[in-house]
Order: structure tokens, then sequence, then C-alpha cells
């Protein structure tokens, strides 16, 4: 008995230094914000001039934040990669790529349509962003060059048609489709298959029969025109004649 117990003793004592080795196990960070500015979501992440972020260690974390209510410039200003911010979404992935079990989660609107971002592991999805096609392809090519990132979707109002792209960087693919906001025409199917007229063929002849040339019936010859009788000769007055039968002088 006392053998077991202490069996039970050292399997414990093990444990527990395990976790005390490594502190991204025993630590887990799980931060929940409701409601925040997103000022502050960031400051939470990157650190500001009083605090350090979540973002600036090395131990496990989730950060989960929703009914965040973006304007359109910080929307700019984080979905769009460049080179003088260093907290948009490409310094996000590649500083949470760095930290194991690191976990992202933000959910809210932007100018008032919903919006959601999603960070785990080596996979990035985004939904309900707004950009311009410039926007759009800048926040392409800066995830396929974001080293340690394998997989993204992103879902966005691009100059007002529905654009997602799904990257696989591991194999270097880029797919984007163009779809249909369903809102915009009501009652049509957003999954209907567009009809297409077939485009006629200008130079093929015409296989319709033409009236005038029926195979039933034999082509008449055509028409002669009626010649026209030379006008009546008027008639040569005969000279009278006396009752007796001479001529009169």
């Amino acid at each position: 008995m006392k053998s077991r117990f202490l069996a039970v003793f050292a399997l414990l004592a093990g444990f527990g230094t395990i976790l005390i080795s490594d502190p991204a196990i025993a630590q887990v960070q799980d931060v929940k914000l409701e409601g925040a500015d997103f000022e502050a979501v960031l400051d939470q992440l990157f650190g500001s001039t009083s605090s350090d972020g979540l973002l600036e260690g090395t131990k496990s974390f989730e950060l989960r934040a929703e009914n965040v209510v973006l304007t359109p410039q910080q929307a700019d200003l984080f979905f769009v990669p460049s080179s003088t911010n260093s907290k948009d979404i490409s310094d996000l992935i590649a500083k949470a790529e760095a930290i194991k079990g690191a976990e992202v989660k933000i959910s809210g609107s932007i100018d008032g349509g919903p919006f959601d971002l999603k960070l785990s592991g080596k996979q990035v999805k985004a939904e309900g962003l707004i950009l311009t096609q410039a926007e759009f392809d800048a926040l392409i090519l800066q995830l396929q060059n974001t080293p340690g990132l394998h997989e993204a979707k992103i879902e966005a109002n691009v100059d007002g048609q529905l654009k997602v792209a799904k990257l696989e960087n591991i194999a270097g693919r880029v797919k984007i489709e163009n779809r249909d906001f369903p809102g915009d025409f009501p009652g049509k199917d957003p999954n209907a298959v567009p009809h297409v007229e077939p485009l006629s063929d200008k130079s093929k002849s015409d296989t319709r029969p033409v009236l005038s040339e029926r195979p039933d019936r034999d082509v008449r010859p055509a028409k002669v025109e009626k010649i026209e009788r030379p006008e009546k000769v008027e008639r040569v007055e005969r000279p009278e004649v006396a009752e007796s039968g001479k001529v009169r002088n």
C-alpha cells in the first residue's frame, strides 16, 4: 500500500515538474472582451505604452473579442498591410505563428456589416471585409508572402462584388471566386446557374426553305409579258357608188 502511494506521488510530482518546466502549458491565458473598442483589442494583442501585449510574450493564449465595432478607417488600417503600420493583420499572423497555441477570434461589425476574424495555428479566416480591388490584391499578396501561414480564406466586398480568396501557401496556390450578393436581387436563388442563350452564327446559311422554292412543286417558268397587238388600222373609205353602180365624178 505504501509502495503504491509512493508511486502515485512520484507520478504527480513528475507531472508537476513538466508543467513548471513548460510555462506555455502551465499558463494558458484566456482573455475575453465584450463590446470593447478596436484600439483596446489591438493594445491587448500588441501592447501599449503602459502594458505588454499577448503577442510580445511566449505564453499560449486565446483571445476572444465579441461585438467589436470598426469604422471603415480602422478596418483599412488593419486589413490592408502597410510597412508603416506595425499593428495590421500581417503583423498579427506573423507574431501569433511564433507562439504555440495562440488563438485569436474577433467578431463584430464594419460600417454596419458583420465581420469575423479567426486565427488558429497556421490558418486564418476573415469574412465581411470591405475593400477596393487594389486593397484586396495587396492583402492576398501579403498573405502569400507571410512565413508560417499554410491556409487562408478571405471573403470581402470588393468594389461592390463579393469575392472569396482561398490560399494554400504550401503548394503556392490561390483560388479567387466571384459571387453575387443574395440581397442584391430579391427572390433570386444565390446558387442558381445563370441561363445563357447560345450565340447565333451568322456565317451559317439559313436552312429554312423559301416559300417560293418548295421541293414538292415544279418551278413555273417566268410569266411572259403579253405582246400588245398593233393599233387598229383605220378603214379606207370607199368611193361612193351611185345607185346605178357608176362612180360619181
